[in-house]
């Protein structure tokens, strides 16, 4: 099966950055991708939230960052980063506040990984 570059770069991924990634191998960057819904940061960062955890929350954001960077992708990964530093500073109201714009790019994601 192609890859449909049109479907992935519409939720924010850099497919020619994945594939410069994965060695220009499309069933390794597809394999990767279809292994994101199983991490667990997304998850941790809402408990961490919602607990008032904040260096929870900061380590889940920041794992979610470097595996959205991993991955390319860019959108998820800027606002994930964006995130990171207010729960870098201790401000769990403002990561907090992130969380509609990274659950909508996150749910995003995961709808099209599905279909893979």
């Amino acid at each position: 099966m192609a890859l449909d570059r049109a479907l992935l770069e519409g939720v924010g991924i850099d497919v020619e950055d994945g594939l410069h990634r994965f060695l220009n191998n499309e069933d390794l960057l597809v394999r990767f991708l279809k292994k994101f819904p199983s991490d667990e940061s997304y998850n941790q960062l809402v408990a961490g939230l919602e607990s008032g955890n904040v260096e929870e929350a900061f380590r889940a954001a920041h794992t979610l960052k470097g595996l959205c960077g991993n991955l390319s992708m860019n959108v998820l990964q800027k606002i994930v980063a964006e995130q990171v530093e207010f729960l870098r500073a201790g401000d769990i109201e403002g990561g907090a506040k992130m969380m509609p714009q990274v659950t909508a790019e996150y749910e995003k994601i995961m709808a099209v990984i599905a279909t893979l």
